[in-house]
Order: structure tokens, then sequence, then C-alpha cells
């Protein structure tokens, strides 16, 4: 499964063939993050929930259709890089 990383201060990933590229900031990330969360009515999330809407929102397949200008991706050579995403 492809997923996002976080270093120095932005969150990104790739695809297994590197066809797609996504980069967000830190803050557009927790945002969703915070969303995730706030969906399930959870008002004091525990360090588990808190992980768990992480790992999903770090997910490549999360961001299919996202139109969020915050949310960066390109497209490399590929005619449905989202294809092969789980």
């Amino acid at each position: 499964m492809s997923s996002l990383h976080y270093e120095g201060g932005r969150w990104y990933g790739a695809n297994a063939d590197d066809t797609l590229r996504i980069w967000m900031s830190d803050d557009t990330f927790q945002r969703y993050v915070t969303g995730y969360i706030g969906g399930r009515f959870i008002i004091s999330p525990t360090p588990e929930q808190l992980q768990a809407a992480v790992a999903h929102c770090a997910r490549l397949s999360y961001w299919r259709g996202c139109r969020d200008r915050d949310v960066h991706y390109i497209v490399v050579g590929a005619a449905n890089p989202w294809e092969n995403l789980r």
C-alpha cells in the first residue's frame, strides 16, 4: 500500500511505480485528520484513535478525487495512476 510520509513540515508520497506523487503541508494534512475524526463524532480521541486517523489519511487512495488546492499532486506518464491504489 502506498502512503504519505512526514518530513520537514510536509507530507509526501508516491505510488509504487512513481507515476503519482502527492504532497501537502502538515497544516493541510492535520486539517484532514481532524475532519476525519470529527466525521466519526469523536470529541476527545484516544492516542490509538488519533494514530488510526493519521494512518487512514496517509493512504494515497484517501486523496483520490480531492479538489483542495492545498493538496498537490502530479501524474507522470500514466493513464490512470490511481488504478492500483487500495
